[in-house]
């Protein structure tokens, strides 16, 4: 006999002539369809985790992906068609507002865009008080006096060569002020109104500007179109050869007298600009050198990679302490302006912008609500680093240690389709940077393995889809098993029912019965030679009512 598995518990044979396993195997086969129908999208949730987990890796090693913001060639001003100064009388009518104006000690808001009467007027009395206490100026370059973040009125040290020259003097006025023409870097150009003796200087030569930032006037240009300029008072100007002694920087400087930190020397620091602040510079250049000859001057130094969200969410804690950092050379130049100034002695300052995946915590701002997380995070550092060494090369890694000034805000060009290749969400348009003053770096060991943060819960999604799919294969290996063995034994019982087939086809019917074993009982039947059953007795005749 052959067992079609009726009485067996457990899960239903792959053929069975039984109703109940006929019903549970079609259970089981929607149940097969199903879990085809949830491959792909297993097979898809793993592929987009292993995918990300590789943006990881790459976003933890790869360089910034930040582009400087260029900047735009200005056309050539023409001098001699620059606006005519205003009268000495209107000047003269403004000097009281003018000294209301210097009354503001975060500096003044002058009308930008012309030289105005107030303007001159407030020229005059700043450059007054300027020649008796020179103030630390701030050094410009091109893409400083441009890039919008200076306010009118403060101290300003600017180079360049002259490139023309002319009086200006207002009517009822005696002397006057000459207008000059600086050919700056990038192709830039600014206006200085000098006093009259810069008429002597000689067009073409590299020369030194000291005074006041006043904002941007309009000029005409060859090509009809008029363009702003930037517009500096000087107070002394001067020829490189001999800046040293004729811009009265000496005082704070050079000046050779006895070490002290000035206790308002980050007061005027802001985390936004795209400046650096010159005084609070060099005097921290000043600071790295004395502390050659400190002992023990970084006895106690902080991990600054490690403790970088601290130092984003309070700056001002965390400026002049020593702290080390270790990152990868973006570009590596010396920095000219110092070359020049030599503050405090130190003639040489390489400056490093260098960037670092650190692990960690990291404070965001996510729909007004502040959430800290901890995760990798790509950040970018600047190091000001005096003494002989060579230029590092990029892609070195090197650790310096050294005083953290203040965040250093890189402008960069806006660009959406590339931001988007890079999949950066950009909340501004700048960068800013850790900047960090030294007296040396180091070539840094090579970095640990990276930790890669991975999200929990994607970790967990991905191992349940791979139990499950690992579960669904040795259930239905195990069906197909029990399949291959049913159609065996179906194959036998056909191969044996052929046989039978075979062999009883001459054998007479009385054979076969014996053969093949007793039939089931059948109903009686009736035949000619019974008694029929006798008929039912007629209905009696419905009696006469009508008699």
């Amino acid at each position: 006999m052959i067992d079609f598995g009726v009485n067996k518990k457990g899960n239903a044979p792959a053929f069975s002539l039984n109703k109940r396993d006929q019903m549970s195997r079609q259970t089981m086969r929607k149940r097969e369809w199903r879990a085809a129908i949830m491959l792909p999208f297993a097979i898809a949730a793993v592929i987009y985790f292993v995918y990300q987990s590789f943006h990881v890796v790459q976003d933890a090693t790869a360089r910034p992906k930040i582009v400087d913001e260029s900047i735009a060639a200005m056309p050539q001003p023409i001098l001699a068609d620059a606006s005519p100064l205003p009268t000495a009388a209107a000047i003269d009518g403004m000097v009281e507002g003018a000294r209301e104006l210097m009354k503001n000690p975060q500096g003044v808001y002058l009308h930008i865009g012309e030289l105005d009467a107030l303007t001159l007027a407030w020229m005059r009395e700043q450059l007054a008080l300027d020649a008796a206490a020179p103030p630390i100026p701030q050094r410009l370059n091109a893409r400083d006096l441009i890039a919008g973040d200076l306010h009118a009125g403060v101290p300003a040290l600017i180079s360049g060569r002259i490139e023309d020259s002319v009086a200006a003097v207002p009517e009822g006025m005696a002397d006057g002020y000459q207008r000059l023409l600086l050919s700056l870097d990038d192709h830039q150009f600014a206006e200085v109104l000098a006093p009259p003796e810069a008429g002597s200087l000689v067009i073409g030569h590299e020369v030194q500007v000291v005074g006041r930032f006043l904002g941007h006037d309009t000029m005409p240009t060859a090509s009809g179109v008029a363009v702003k300029v930037p517009l500096v008072a000087a107070r002394v100007v001067a020829e490189n050869d001999r800046a040293a002694s004729e811009l009265g920087l000496e005082r704070e400087w050079q000046s050779g007298g006895e070490w002290t930190m000035p206790a308002d020397l980050f007061s005027d620091l802001s985390d936004e600009r795209t400046i650096i602040e010159t005084r609070p510079y060099y005097y921290l250049l000043g600071q790295v050198k004395l502390d050659l000859s400190t002992p023990d001057a970084y006895a106690k130094v902080l991990d600054g990679n490690a403790r970088a969200n601290d130092i984003h969410q309070d700056p001002d804690k965390f400026r002049n302490v020593p702290m080390r950092f270790t990152a990868t050379v973006y570009r590596a130049w010396e920095d000219p302006d110092v070359a020049r100034d030599q503050p405090f002695g130190v003639s040489r300052c390489v400056r490093i912008l260098a960037y670092h995946s650190d692990f960690g915590p990291i404070t965001e701002n996510i729909d007004g609500v502040e959430k800290t997380r901890t995760r990798i995070v790509q950040r970018m550092y600047e190091f000001a680093v005096t003494g002989s060494q060579p230029i590092p090369q990029q892609g070195a890694l090197i650790s310096a240690i050294g005083r953290f000034m203040k965040f250093h805000a890189l402008p960069v060009k806006e660009n959406q389709a590339r931001d988007r290749a890079h999949q950066v969400q950009r909340q501004s348009d700048k960068v800013y940077t850790y900047f960090l003053i030294a007296n040396g770096y180091s070539e840094a060991p090579p970095a640990p393995p990276a930790r890669f943060h991975y999200p929990l819960w994607g970790l967990i999604v991905t191992l349940v889809i791979l139990a499950l799919l690992t579960v669904f294969w040795f259930q239905m290996r195990r069906e197909n098993r029990q399949a291959d063995q049913v159609q065996v034994q179906v194959r036998k019982f056909r191969d044996t029912r052929r046989g039978l087939r075979g062999k009883l086809a001459g054998v007479p019917a009385r054979a076969v019965l014996a053969v093949t074993g007793p039939t089931a009982p059948t109903a009686p039947t009736t035949t000619a030679s019974e008694d029929p059953a006798p008929a039912p007795p007629a209905d009696p005749p419905a009696p006469d009512l009508g008699s």
